[in-house]
């Protein structure tokens, strides 16, 4: 369900940012942006930046590229702070794999894994309600999706019975389907879920059959049936992801990783792959954790880690000129972004929760809201650089994040707090 288009502002007090909305940017063919960042946010400071933009143009007989390559200086980039609240820190490990979604009264949502009696969880943050969904066995990563009627639809791997698990209701009544009982690929492989504007649930995932088809599954009929995106012989151990979005006029849009970052969509009808938004590489991670959403003009975002050795790269990308643009956001020779997660606002600005992997061990927050980037931290230390984190919007802009806290190993949830 799309945010409904009431973003009048982000924070009343917020003197950096003139409010939540956009204007559009310009066209270019390619256009690569770096960003360097030379100091940890505060938390309630607003700081200046220095940037130097060099510009090259190349024609062709039939096409001009221009590269834009821009290195920013920060001294201090915080836009707001945030109040973080445990959820779940009740003396066992949880809140790894969670994530989060608010629904249309701006109430967050957030499951996740209780890996220490191997159970999946929901909480909803509005009325500190807790409760277990399902008890799933090792390993169980899962996916959240809200419907316009503020009901939670849910998949996770069911390890104890190797199958894909469809779970929807509300607090306290919960139902169960089967959505594949013998073709789920790993419980290590991440699969999508989304609401149709009927408010019936698609998902999507990895067969292990001939050529380990990706496809999108629905219960549109009564029983749950799947079918093919795309069928690519190639595998590697990148296969993990795979993430669907429904677009304002129905149409089904996926990214996946097969040896190569893809994005496909049913747009004309049928089934194709439109882009490879990352080529294999061989011996290096192609996109590590991609996240996915589509905006209220139905352009798709996506923001993965990179790893070529030895640096590695934050990179977000968005196909808005009709063809993918990437631009490169920060450059480490530590992890940076290895986990992430991103989501578009109603005026289809971005906003990103990435970890960082030196030595703050930091959960921030990344957004383009009032034009050029700027990060915040979130949470400065312990968060460790493979926790889990999940961000979405709500009606005003806010961001809302859920992320485990790797040192307490409990569920966090952060909201934003006005200065």
């Amino acid at each position: 369900m799309k945010k409904i288009f009431i973003c009048l502002f982000f924070f009343l007090a917020i003197v950096t940012l003139g409010g939540c909305g956009g204007g559009g940017g310009e066209t270019a063919t390619t256009t690569t942006t770096t960003v360097t960042t030379t100091s940890t946010a505060a938390s309630t400071t607003t700081g200046t930046s220095t940037t130097t933009v060099a510009e090259t143009t190349t024609t062709t007989d039939t096409s001009t590229t221009t590269t834009i390559t821009a290195t920013t200086t920060t001294t201090s980039t915080t836009i707001i702070s945030f109040a973080i609240e445990t959820i779940d820190g009740q003396g066992f490990i949880a809140g790894s794999y969670c994530h989060i979604r608010v629904d249309n009264n701006n109430n967050p949502h957030i499951s996740y894994y209780d890996s220490t009696n191997l159970r999946l969880r929901y909480a909803n943050v509005a009325t500190s309600w807790k409760e277990v969904v399902y008890d799933v066995g090792l390993t169980s990563r899962n996916n959240l999706a809200i419907d316009s009627n503020n009901k939670i639809h849910l998949v996770c791997y069911d390890n104890n019975n190797t199958r894909l698990e469809y779970i929807s209701g509300e607090a306290g009544f919960w139902h169960e389907s089967a959505v594949d009982a013998s073709g789920w690929a790993s419980e290590l492989t991440m699969s999508g879920i989304a609401v149709d504007q009927q408010n019936r649930p698609l998902i999507s995932y990895y067969k292990t059959s001939a050529n380990n088809p990706v496809v999108v599954a629905n219960n549109a009929s009564g029983s749950w049936t799947a079918d093919t995106v795309v069928e690519i012989s190639q595998s590697s151990n990148n296969d993990t992801i795979n993430a669907i979005a429904i677009d304002t006029n129905g149409k089904q849009h996926v990214l996946f990783v097969k040896n190569a970052l893809h994005y496909a969509n049913n747009v004309s009808g049928a089934w194709q792959i439109q882009a490879t938004i990352e080529s294999s590489d061989s011996g290096n991670f192609i996109a590590q954790n991609a996240s996915f959403a589509l905006g209220p003009d139905n352009v798709a975002h996506v923001c993965y880690m990179q790893n070529i050795n030895p640096n590695y790269y934050f990179i977000y990308a968005n196909n808005l000129t009709g063809s993918w643009v990437k631009e490169t956001l920060f450059t480490s020779t530590e992890t940076i972004g290895i986990y992430n997660s991103l989501a578009i606002d109603a005026t289809g600005k971005v906003h990103i929760s990435f970890t960082l992997g030196d030595n703050s061990r930091s959960l921030n927050y990344l957004t383009n809201i009032n034009g050029p980037w700027h990060v915040t931290t979130v949470e400065a230390l312990g968060v460790d650089q493979y926790s889990w984190n999940s961000i979405d919007v709500d009606n005003y802009c806010r961001p809302h994040i859920a992320f485990y806290d790797e040192v307490n190993r409990d569920l966090k949830y952060a909201a934003p707090v006005a200065q």
